[in-house]
């Protein structure tokens, strides 16, 4: 199995958040993540049918966590900064991106667009996060 695979049967069975939203891993790199998710009415949307800022937050809080994982860390979210730039609306599709900036001893600092398949931005996150761990892939995650 490659490492693309690898990841989506693993997040898949073991991130049952990421499933309820209906997320896809569409890259993963050391240190770089890449997920999709779509603006659907009855997960992602506001009370005017725009895409949440918490599924804003939670797609980009989890595809920092996935380039952090990537780099052999295992981590927890110490500080999120999120500009919001405009909206997704329904129907919409989300393109998240993360990319590690500094990995030290003991946290991480990862970069995150949020973007439509138009490549319009929709958010600029940057994350801080605690390293609690080395993570090693391994088949078995069940």
């Amino acid at each position: 199995m490659n490492r693309l695979e690898y990841y989506r049967k693993m997040y898949g069975k073991r991130n049952s958040f990421f499933c309820l939203l209906d997320m896809q891993i569409e890259a993963v790199e050391t240190g770089y993540a890449k997920i999709t998710m779509p603006v659907a009415a009855d997960k992602h949307v506001n009370m005017v049918n725009m895409l949440h800022g918490g599924a804003i937050m939670s797609l980009a809080d989890t595809v920092m966590g996935l380039a952090c994982l990537s780099s052999g860390k295992r981590v927890v979210s110490l500080a999120i900064t999120t500009n919001f730039i405009s909206g997704a609306g329904l129907n919409e599709k989300v393109i998240s991106t993360a990319e590690v900036i500094h990995a030290g001893n003991k946290t991480m600092v990862v970069d995150c667009m949020l973007k439509n398949v138009h490549n319009k931005l929709i958010a600029k996150v940057q994350g801080t996060f605690y390293i609690i761990d080395d993570y090693r892939e391994v088949e078995d995650f069940e």
